[in-house]
């Protein structure tokens, strides 16, 4: 599989969006480690050793169920799967070749609606959290992002 930075490069420009894709990378780590943990599959042994495209499609379907959970919905407008679909998918795909081109794929995409949809970058801030920006939403959206917003800054 190709590594995830040089895939953002090519698709998109920018060095602050190149560091924003680091940043996530680097926290969907710990997400997938500590969902690993929890299940008992954390420290690997040999019997349990999953492969790049699992623990990327994990990491995948961690994402989109944080912004589910928050309300966030705009990689289902885009035409993403749900969380629930990707982690159906990568749990019952057996050829390595299929999982591989569902997981790049999906995650292409879901970087092009990260780029389109959130704020990746401020000025003089560190965006600790995922925020969508989207200019044609109704009051209900706006109040779930609100929502979000309030209770990241507690956790």
């Amino acid at each position: 599989m190709d590594d995830r930075s040089n895939v953002v490069d090519q698709s998109l420009s920018g060095p602050t969006f190149a560091a924003s894709i680091r940043s996530i990378a680097e926290k969907d780590a710990v997400a997938v480690v500590a969902f690993l943990a929890v299940r008992g599959l954390f420290p690997q042994t040999n019997d349990t050793i999953l492969s790049v495209e699992m623990l990327l499609g994990i990491s995948l379907c961690l994402r989109l169920r944080g912004w589910e959970l928050n309300n966030i919905r705009v990689h289902i407008e885009a035409g993403l799967p749900t969380s629930d679909e990707v982690f159906d998918r990568i749990t019952s795909i057996v050829q390595v070749a299929k999982l591989n081109k569902f997981v790049k794929t999906n995650w292409v995409k879901a970087i092009r609606v990260y780029h389109e949809s959130f704020l990746w970058s401020a000025v003089d801030c560190d965006l600790a959290v995922d925020i969508a920006i989207v200019a044609d939403q109704d009051e209900q959206f706006l109040d779930a992002v609100a929502d979000f917003l309030l209770n990241s800054q507690k956790g």
